[in-house]
């Protein structure tokens, strides 16, 4: 008892402990957002007219993502540069260079040649493109275990725009651009210092329990969200004037088999809406001007789906390319930069006093490897619990692809898969005896077959129609699914069913498809057995079905013969079918046993017909032979010497499988 008191005491110690721990985090935690929004309300306010214009922005930290160093929408207001890692001192300008504005201490100015311009266009359809047209603004230094994972999809705006165009509209952007360059800042990293509110966020972090909630929200909150996981060395200044154009992948491919280039299309464009003369540089010829009729170009206008033109820098409502040009170097923006990762900032040099520093480097990188492999983003996550799909990382912007299982596809895998219909070679239309009658395409096979089908008939009066190559197509009227064959009294019967239909004769036939029994009259009293008669002979005929059922019949040929249609080359007299059918047999042996009893051993019909019952109960040939069987038999009392014309004893037919273990019982008698 006295031990149950102290484990209980021991627990509750160790209840009250985690609460106070917890309490004292939360407490850090406000007391680190009161700080760094007191912080905020003082620093945004400080901007010195006397500075480079952008300037400082060195030293920053940078979003790396939710930012975009390329403007493709034209609406960019550098949300990714966030706040300051780095300490800037401003003492001065720089003597004999090509400003009189301060830059910061220990940042190198590099002032290039007036009017420097760098054109270029772009075709950018796929996201490895997407990816070097970024990658050809901003140098990123980064881990490995890192690369790939900036300008997150579902964080920058700038890379969702042109990922929706690119994949999910199946559009092609050409995007044309002017770069002037001005100057390059560059900061001597050795000799910079952290800023207090950075190393503050450092110094704070509770160290170093992975996989505590707190910690977690801690850093994201205050390292990933608010200074972003890289900062800037080095940008360069200047203007860009730039069109980004959107046609739909189709038109694209349309326009180059037409030999029409869409680039200098999108140059000419560029001309005509910037009032600018850049052609020349892509050899596209003179500019076109006002009132010129230019077939290409016109073919290539009627294309576009979006055009947007947008100045960055100087006096952007400038109509005049060349005077929009001439104001860069008054009002400069960032037009490329170089980052670098902040994980290598966590060190004794910039934390010679934090002894954790080390530990705090690995649990903040664990905690942002697991903040970005949580977030890859696939459309409609490909229709949720892999049932439509699985998304697969494409290792650029955090975004994946949706891989379709077969049946569906599109971005989401949400769209069924159009399956075209194939009509085999040998599929039976219409079926056509005297007591049964099914017309194929509305015309009788004894009187002839529609266009596409051939005509068959066995000297035991089945006449039928099958298709004379395999064809894309619906299946046709007619087209016989399932088949029943039964004989009163002794209850013969063996049945192929059609698709969900267990019993054609007695069941119901599925949607679209028509139930025909063989045609009815008086039983015959000339019979050896006077109760004799086709009481149950069915089929299901296809009136107006978009796809064949399992059930339906191809080819039909003499068993162990190739005698009658194959079933798109292979033969079922052969017990050959093409896969997904099954082979069925039809048998007529009890004729051939009948007329072999009466000729060889001398029976009558009747004689031989009681001798079949008691060998084979199950056994029953139809009215039609036994009424042969009868005008047999008196030829034989009238001469021996008559010879029955014999048949080969059964038939057989491909049908559509049921499953894949679907097995029948053969069908003796149609």
């Amino acid at each position: 008892e006295k031990m149950l008191q102290i484990c209980v005491i021991l627990l509750l110690f160790h209840v009250v402990e985690l609460s106070s721990l917890r309490n004292e985090r939360h407490q850090i935690i406000e007391h680190v957002r009161k700080y760094l929004q007191q912080s905020d309300s003082t620093t945004r306010s400080l901007r010195n007219p006397d500075w480079l214009i952008n300037s400082n922005k060195i030293g920053f930290g940078y979003n790396l993502l939710a930012g975009s160093p390329v403007c493709y929408t034209g609406a960019c207001q550098m949300d990714e540069f966030t706040r300051s890692i780095f300490k800037l001192n401003y003492s001065s300008p720089v003597p004999g260079s090509c400003t009189d504005k301060f830059v910061p201490n220990n940042v190198e100015l590099d002032c290039l040649p007036s009017g420097t311009q760098t054109v270029n266009s772009e075709v950018v359809d796929t996201i490895e493109n997407l990816h070097a047209s970024i990658s050809n603004k901003v140098d990123i230094s980064t881990g490995a275990k890192f690369r790939g994972v900036g300008f997150s999809y579902t964080r920058s705006k700038e890379t969702r725009h042109m990922l929706d165009n690119i994949i999910n509209k199946h559009r092609t952007s050409i995007l044309t651009a002017v770069e002037i360059s001005y100057a390059k800042l560059s900061m001597f990293e050795p000799k910079m210092e952290l800023s207090d509110n950075f190393r503050y966020v450092i110094d704070n972090i509770f160290c170093c329990e992975e996989d505590d909630p707190m910690t977690e929200e801690y850093v994201k909150d205050f390292i990933f969200d608010y200074f972003g996981v890289a900062y800037v060395t080095s940008i360069l200044l200047g203007g860009v004037a730039q069109q980004n154009i959107f046609i739909d992948r189709e038109a694209k491919e349309k326009l180059e088999r037409n030999s029409i280039q869409i680039k200098h299309q999108a140059v000419v464009s560029f001309d005509l809406s910037m009032g600018s003369n850049i052609g020349n540089s892509f050899n596209v010829g003179p500019t076109v001007t006002n009132g010129v009729s230019d077939a290409n170009y016109n073919m290539f206008k009627k294309e576009v789906k979006s055009m947007s033109n947008t100045k960055l820098g100087g006096v952007p409502d400038l109509t005049s390319f060349a005077e929009w040009s001439k104001t860069v170097s008054d009002n400069p923006v960032i037009i490329k930069l170089k980052v670098r990762d902040i994980f290598r900032l966590f060190t004794k040099h910039y934390f010679p006093d934090d002894p954790m520093i080390t530990n705090k480097s690995k649990l903040i990188e664990k905690i942002f490897e697991k903040y970005i492999t949580s977030s890859v983003y696939c459309d409609n996550n490909c229709g949720g619990n892999d049932t439509y799909g699985t998304c697969q990382p494409t290792g650029f912007f955090q975004y994946g692809v949706c891989q379709c299982k077969p049946e569906w596809t599109g971005s989401d895998c949400k769209t069924a898969v159009i399956q075209h219909h194939k009509i085999l070679h040998g599929t039976i239309c219409g079926f056509d005896r005297p007591f049964i009658q099914v017309k194929c395409g509305g015309t009788r096979p004894w009187d002839g077959c529609p266009t596409g089908w051939i005509k068959y008939s066995w000297r035991i009066d089945l006449t039928i129609c099958y298709k004379n190559q395999t064809v894309i197509s619906n299946p046709f009227y007619g087209t016989i699914c399932g088949l029943h064959s039964y004989h009163s009294p002794s209850n013969f019967s063996f049945n192929i069913g059609c698709n969900d239909s267990s019993n054609v004769y007695t069941g119901k036939c599925p949607t679209n498809y028509q139930l025909i029994h063989e045609t009815q009259g008086p039983c015959s009293a000339s019979l050896p057995y006077p109760n004799f008669c086709n009481a149950g002979n069915a089929v299901c005929a296809a009136v107006n079905v978009n796809e064949d059922s399992p059930g339906t019949l191809c080819g039909m040929q003499i068993e162990g013969s190739t005698e009658g249609p194959s079933c798109d080359g292979f033969n079922p007299g052969l017990r050959q079918c093409p896969p997904n059918y099954t082979p069925q047999r039809v048998s007529r042996s009890a004729t051939i046993a009948l007329a072999y009893l009466m000729k060889y051993h001398h029976n009558t019909l009747t004689e031989a017909f009681h001798y079949l019952l008691q060998k084979r109960p199950q056994i029953w040939p139809n009215e039609g032979f036994m009424l042969q069987l009868l005008r047999y038999e008196s030829e034989l009392i009238k001469s021996r010497e008559i010879v029955l014309t014999s048949d080969r004893s059964e038939e057989s037919s491909c049908t559509a499988a049921l499953s894949s273990d679907d097995t029948k019982n053969p069908i003796e008698t149609l």
